[in-house]
């Protein structure tokens, strides 16, 4: 008898005839193999989970994210050298090329400003991965960014500057302020510490005093442009300040005239106003500053008062 059919003994026939499966008991049996099927797949499915620890797609992510992680650290090593390049070029920038033409260096401050106001990598936070590994990739790429941009606009300035590199020669205050007749002007107070006249004292005198009488004639030290015209009652009195670019700009002070305007263009050796009395003096004298990126430097460092008059008076015209 075949082993996939089932008999029984017909009494009537006195003879074995197959037995005949209702469709509904076949449902049954189809319906709980299909049953035991899942159960066993559960079963494998949840004894995979907890061994290996996450679910086939999970794996997929997770290899991505190693792939994507090996990536970012490439990344950050390359921007560990983009980094180290530039501030090569930030450091020759400051100390070589914006010192040659006198000017000023750029500060940190300004290389290293950021954004603000906004949270930019709020978004990437949410995407999981190694903590902060995007956050900080993309906050290093805008930090050079910025400070790339920074150091252009430098070399921009610099690039413009020394195409003005031939006028420089007339530009640096480069004669005395008055006439060097030692029958008109003398040396009456040197730059650095000194006595103050007034209180007596030690006070730093950030320039020089050449006294001379009420009257004579000041001229401007090298070319430029007037920059600020003032009265400062307990110091300058009436001053004139002279930008000659390249970092450098001049002083005179306790003037009796001025005869200038703010914004004027002026060349070495023009006629700018008289010696006076003004503000917090005690004799008639021009007290004259040169001052190389906002600090005050000894004039004498620019000027010989051993010029002899007549060469003097020839180079401001007189």
């Amino acid at each position: 008898m075949g082993k996939d059919k089932r008999y029984f003994f017909n009494y009537k026939t006195l003879s074995f005839e197959a037995a005949r499966v209702s469709s509904f008991r076949k449902f049954v049996k189809g319906a709980s193999l299909f049953v035991a099927s899942l159960a066993a797949a559960a079963v494998y499915f949840y004894a995979y989970v907890s061994v290996v620890g996450e679910t086939p797609k999970q794996a997929v992510l997770r290899h991505s994210n190693v792939v994507l992680s090996s990536k970012l650290d490439v990344m950050n090593s390359r921007l560990d050298i983009y980094e180290e390049r530039l501030g090569v070029l930030e450091e020759r920038d400051n100390i070589v090329y914006r010192s040659i033409f006198g000017m000023e260096e750029i500060s940190s401050d300004i290389r290293e400003a950021g954004y603000g106001g906004v949270d930019r990598y709020s978004s990437l936070r949410a995407m999981g991965g190694r903590p902060g590994i995007l956050e900080r990739t993309m906050s290093r790429i805008d930090r050079l960014n910025k400070k790339a941009y920074v150091q252009s606009l430098s070399f921009d300035d610099v690039y413009k500057v020394s195409r003005r590199a031939g006028d420089m020669a007339s530009c640096i205050p480069a004669i005395p302020p008055i006439t060097t007749d030692p029958e008109i002007t003398r040396y009456s107070s040197s730059f650095g510490y000194r006595s103050d006249p007034g209180n007596k004292q030690i006070r730093m005198h950030s320039g020089v005093d050449l006294a001379a009488p009420t009257g004579t004639p000041i001229h401007a030290t090298g070319d430029g442009t007037v920059c600020r015209i003032g009265f400062d009652y307990y110091g300058y009195g009436h001053y004139v300040m002279i930008d000659h670019g390249f970092g450098y700009k001049t002083r005179y002070g306790h003037m009796s005239k001025i005869i200038v305007t703010n914004g004027q263009e002026i060349k070495r050796g023009q006629y700018i106003g008289d010696v006076g009395n003004t503000g917090r003096s005690f004799g008639s004298h021009v007290h004259y500053e040169v001052i190389y990126r906002d600090r005050c430097v000894n004039p004498m460092s620019y000027f010989d008062l051993d010029m002899p008059p007549e060469d003097y008076a020839a180079m401001v015209g007189d």
